[in-house]
C-alpha cells in the first residue's frame, strides 16, 4: 500500500492544469511552462485547495491511492488524486466520476462540485520577484 503524499497531490493536481491550459495564442501551457513557473501564491493555493481536499475526503483518498480498480489504468497514485481533482472540479470531460470508482468516485465528485472555477495564466507583467510566471485564479 502507497502512503497518501500531499506533495504529490499537489504536483498531479499543477500538471493536470498546465496540461488543460492554454497561452492567449493558443499554445498548450504544458508545452512551454513547468511546474516550477508557478507563482508562490499559486503554489499555496493549490495547497490549500488539495489539502482541504484530502482532510474532507481522507479515508477515501487512503483507500485509493495504491489499489487498482476495474478502470483497467494500473494502480492508482498521489498523482493520479491529484489530477482527478483538477479535471472533476474544472469540469473537464473526466475524472473521478469517469474512474469507475463508483460509490467513491461518487462522493469525490460530490465533494468537488462545490469548489470553485479555476484559471492558470501567464501575466504580461515582470512583477514577481522570483522568476516564476503563472498565477491561478
Amino acid at each position: 500500500m502507497t502512503d497518501l503524499d500531499l506533495d504529490k497531490i499537489v504536483n498531479g493536481y499543477l500538471q493536470c492544469s498546465l496540461f488543460t491550459g492554454v497561452t492567449d495564442d493558443g499554445e498548450p501551457m504544458d508545452y512551454i511552462y513547468t511546474v516550477d513557473d508557478f507563482e508562490d501564491s499559486a503554489l499555496d493555493l493549490a495547497l490549500q485547495e488539495c489539502a482541504a481536499f484530502v482532510v474532507a475526503n481522507q479515508t477515501d483518498v487512503e483507500y485509493m491511492i495504491g489499489r487498482q480498480f476495474s478502470n483497467g489504468q494500473g494502480i492508482v497514485t498521489n498523482e493520479d488524486v491529484g489530477i482527478d481533482l483538477w479535471y472533476t472540479s474544472q469540469g473537464h470531460g473526466t475524472g473521478f466520476w469517469d474512474r469507475e470508482y463508483r460509490e467513491l468516485g461518487e462522493r469525490l465528485t460530490e465533494y468537488c462540485r462545490h469548489l470553485p472555477e479555476r484559471n492558470v495564466f501567464a501575466p504580461e507583467s515582470d512583477e514577481f520577484e522570483n522568476g516564476s510566471t503563472l498565477i491561478i485564479e
